[in-house]
């Protein structure tokens, strides 16, 4: 049976969501600069060891090995701007970028070192190293559909509202809230113009979603779960060696 235009034009619709974008218009931005006060020690959270080497390495070269992108701005401290091997077999090209006062900043300057081709920002925190291929691929489809994406997991813990004195005032519902992680993919004009037109105060922009909310853009949420863990604290490192470890016994 011959199938309608509509048919067909549904069809050719179905078939483009399933196409990832040409990795030479894909360019990642890894914020790393951050003091990292809140996990003790002589060394800056994201140069911390995990499993024998840097935390944010590990975010480096699971993005390399994705093979989704072409392009990487590392962000770091000044003064740390060469504490990261960076491969030098990769066909990644690869840029250091000094870190700016706050997080909006430092994207911002990971943002001016991406080259022209690139159409489509991946923004993906150097300290939340367990992130998949899978999970990046389906950030970048969702936002190839709609034009911004971030992976996130639902709430499942009862949420308590507090006064200053830590005690209770009321359940919060757990109803379509969600908990925010990266990747977070944008079309990269949008982010442009997102740092063009928002004015006002950088502490309330906490990620790239925020930001876009700020000019009236919503990015679709995409499934993610608690193992791609941000490490912040003593305990986030101890969760994060175990789930490597169980990674590591299923490949």
């Amino acid at each position: 049976m011959k199938r309608s235009k509509r048919e067909d034009k549904i069809s050719i619709e179905k078939e483009s969501l399933k196409k990832l974008p040409d990795p030479v218009t894909v360019g990642a931005i890894i914020p790393s600069a951050g003091l990292g006060e809140r996990l003790q020690g002589n060394k800056k959270k994201q140069f911390r060891n995990l499993n024998g080497k840097p935390i944010v390495l590990h975010v480096l070269e699971r993005l390399i090995d994705s093979k989704l992108l072409n392009y990487i701005s590392l962000v770091l401290p000044k003064k740390q701007l060469n504490s990261v091997f960076i491969p030098n077999d990769s066909l990644v090209d690869i840029k250091l970028v000094e870190g700016g006062i706050d997080r909006k900043s430092s994207v911002k300057n990971g943002l001016n070192a991406l080259p022209n081709e690139v159409k489509w920002v991946v923004v993906h925190d150097g300290v939340r190293p367990l992130f998949t291929k899978d999970l990046l691929e389906r950030c970048l489809l969702e936002a190839c559909h709609t034009g911004a994406s971030l992976a996130a997991f639902a709430i499942t813990d009862t949420l308590k509202l507090s006064n200053e004195s830590m005690n209770t005032l009321q359940t919060v519902s757990r109803e379509n809230i969600w908990s925010a992680q990266t990747p977070q993919v944008v079309r990269k004009e949008l982010l442009e113009r997102a740092y063009t037109d928002f004015k006002g105060d950088n502490s309330e922009v906490t990620d790239e979603s925020s930001l876009l909310e700020k000019i009236g853009v919503k990015s679709r949420i995409v499934l993610s779960n608690k193992m791609n863990v941000k490490i912040t604290t003593k305990e986030d490192l101890l969760l994060a060696e175990f789930y490597l470890r169980q990674e590591n016994k299923l490949n």
